[in-house]
Order: structure tokens, then C-alpha cells, then sequence
């Protein structure tokens, strides 16, 4: 898919929020000028901007735009995290999504979420490796979900306010708790 079309599908996901199944496919240039104001769409944009930059070989550049986002707005999406098209980001702020993470399409991510590898980095030794979660589609986080380590979240999961999720989620159902464990079937 390309850039256009992963940037459209975003901007899709942005206006029919918070009823994901009313997107319209067209998308106005003034629409699009009238995002770029939104910091929870100016996040998505700046992330996805930085990761082109950076596989075109404007690698520097790239990397300016990341901690750009990182400074100016305390939001820390790693440019080699793997998010699929229709992202949407509701009050973008202290947002945390690790290198490696790999989101699927059409998700929902609250603010103070953090998505990342059980052990800092700094802190790896040979012995241990880094491991990072993997979110299937149009999955919910609410705010303050942490999704921590090799976990694998599937489609359609609900993970509640303040959840810490250390193991798999099976799709569609809803999780919270720390530690995180089923509170209803979907």
C-alpha cells in the first residue's frame, strides 16, 4: 500500500471516528489541512512522514520528524514500529510504542498508552532477546493500557483503562486488570 493511501485511510479513520464502520472515502484537501491542526491526527502524520523519510534513504530527516514528535509532544511512536493503515489516536499524549511493535489496521489508541518490550533496552545482555507485542485489527487500547512483551492481542480485543497485559488476548474479547485477564466475551 502506498503512502498516500496508508495517509488516506488515516485521515478516513479520523473523520468517521468514533463510528469506524461510517468511513466515507472521500476525503477533501481542506479536511486534510484541517487535521494537520488536530494533534492526534498531526502525530499519526508526523510518524507516518518520519518512516517514509527514513526507508527512502532521507534517513536523517526522518529521524529530525521522529524526535520532533517526541519533544513537541511527549509522544514516542518508534519510526520502526510496523502500524497498519487507519490508525486513530484520541487525546495524544504520553504515548509510548516501542521499535518492532507491529499494529494492525483500523486501531484505537487512547492516550498514556505504551506498547514495549519487557526489558529496557539498555539493559539487554546476550542471553536475553527483545520481544514486543504484536496488536492485531481494530483492537481498542483505552487509556493507560500497557501492553508489555512478546503478547500477542487479536482482532476485535477491548483492553479497559489501566490494564497491564503480560500474556495473549484471544480476538474479540475484552481484558483489563493488572494483571490483565478476561472480563467479558464479545
Amino acid at each position: 500500500m502506498s503512502i498516500f493511501n496508508i495517509i488516506k485511510r488515516d485521515l478516513q479513520t479520523f473523520q468517521a471516528y468514533p463510528d469506524i464502520n461510517l468511513i466515507n472515502e472521500k476525503v477533501s484537501l481542506r479536511f486534510f489541512l484541517k487535521a494537520l491542526l488536530d494533534i492526534d491526527y498531526r502525530a499519526i502524520f508526523m510518524y507516518r512522514l518520519s518512516c517514509f523519510l527514513i526507508n527512502s534513504g532521507v534517513k536523517k530527516i526522518g529521524l529530525l520528524f521522529y524526535y520532533r514528535l517526541k519533544s513537541a509532544h511527549a509522544i514516542d511512536i518508534s519510526p520502526f514500529a510496523k502500524i497498519g493503515p487507519g490508525l486513530k489516536i484520541v487525546h495524544a499524549f504520553n504515548i509510548v510504542i516501542g521499535p518492532d511493535v507491529i499494529i494492525g489496521k483500523d486501531c484505537v489508541l487512547f492516550n498514556s498508552v505504551t506498547l514495549g518490550n519487557s526489558h529496557p533496552s539498555w539493559k539487554l545482555d546476550k542471553n536475553m532477546e527483545k520481544f514486543m507485542p504484536v496488536i492485531e485489527d481494530r483492537v481498542t487500547l483505552c487509556p493507560g493500557s500497557r501492553i508489555i512483551g512478546k503478547v500477542k492481542v487479536g482482532h476485535d480485543a477491548f483492553i479497559a483503562t489501566n490494564a497491564v497485559v503480560i500474556k495473549n488476548v484471544p480476538a474479540s474479547e475484552t481484558w483489563g486488570g493488572v494483571p490483565a485477564k478476561r472480563i467479558l466475551k464479545n
